[in-house]
């Protein structure tokens, strides 16, 4: 059986990051073997998907439908944007930021609602006599009278 023959690429290439062996893989052998040392290096630096790996977040779960072949997967990822954004994804970020701010305003609201309502409790104002919430009540029951 005769040896097979090595190529350039298949064996100086494998150095290289698989974004850029994809890269080198569709282009033609003769201009594949044109580019220097130095060329492929800054090639693969430029095709490179290492620094999309550096999130402060990166939630990563797959999820396997039984009786289906398929298995799905959706990924979460959190961390400062280091991209310029087009003019769709400002808007989108100043929806996002309104919602979040609104958000943030209800729950905090919400909590000095609910500290009031337990102050009043705790004075002993009674604004609708026999009604109650149970917030009061509740934190008697934890935490003793």
């Amino acid at each position: 059986m005769p040896k097979s023959k090595k190529t350039k690429k298949d064996s100086s290439f494998s150095d290289y990051s698989p974004a850029l062996q994809r890269l080198l893989g569709q282009m033609e052998p003769k201009v594949v073997e044109s580019f220097s040392r130095k060329q492929l290096k800054s090639l693969d630096s430029a095709t490179s998907d290492r620094g999309w790996r550096a999130h402060s977040f990166d939630f990563r779960p797959t999820v396997v439908i039984p009786f289906l072949p398929w298995s799905f997967y959706f990924v979460f990822l959190m961390g400062r944007n280091q991209r310029a954004l087009s003019s769709n994804e400002v808007g989108a970020a100043a929806g996002m930021f309104v919602l979040m701010l609104s958000l943030f305003i209800l729950i905090l609201f919400g909590l000095l609602l609910a500290i009031l309502y337990i102050i009043k409790s705790a004075l002993g104002i009674d604004l609708f006599p026999d009604d109650s919430l149970g917030l009061w009540d509740a934190l008697k029951s934890i935490f003793g009278d």
